[in-house]
């Protein structure tokens, strides 16, 4: 017991978090709080989520996550694509029907959420290490407003390229 008083400057590295050898947190280019962008995902839905912390990827000096974390959005983004052309052009789900238009708006800022958090969690190690630091995160906020409304755009285009598509594949009316 008496050797672990005097040792305070060891418990405090071992409660530091630690990074893989040879990175270095003072080439991270000021991220922005992983928290924040989950938030962010919430209003933009799955693009914006997938956006914004690929772009924190890159910011947390890591361009191999950024590209995989851009690569699951744009696939996740096709699959719900085509899991909608193929509900609409089945005529399982109409596009007039108000009651499933809202439950699918609803289930898709669900998985926004979900996929946010997850990603959030999954940057949460190196983020902590460079706040750990004293370093000061960059503010999301003028970013994030910027993303969802691009994102938002980017919906209502993929929404009318899907109902054309449901149309041309036969949907019925």
């Amino acid at each position: 017991m008496a050797a672990r008083a005097g040792s305070a400057e060891t418990s405090d590295d071992l409660l530091r978090p630690s990074l893989p050898e040879g990175l270095d947190v003072s080439t991270f280019h000021r991220p922005w709080r992983p928290a924040s962008l989950a938030v962010a995902g919430f209003f933009g839905g799955v693009l914006a989520a997938g956006a914004l912390f690929t772009l924190n990827w890159s910011r947390l000096g890591d361009p191999k996550a950024a590209r995989r974390c851009a690569l699951l959005t744009a696939g996740l983004v096709v699959l719900i694509s085509a899991v909608m052309v193929a509900l609409i052009a089945s005529g399982t789900v109409k596009p007039d029907d108000s009651d499933v238009s809202r439950n699918i708006r609803l289930g898709l800022r669900v998985l926004a959420i979900v996929f946010g958090l997850w990603l959030a969690r999954q940057q949460e190690p190196r983020f902590g290490m460079y706040a750990s630091r004293g370093n000061e995160p960059a503010g999301a906020l003028w970013p994030s407003l910027a993303v969802i409304v691009a994102a938002i755009v980017a919906e209502i285009v993929i929404a009318a390229i899907i109902g054309v598509v449901a149309a041309s594949l036969g949907a019925p009316t």
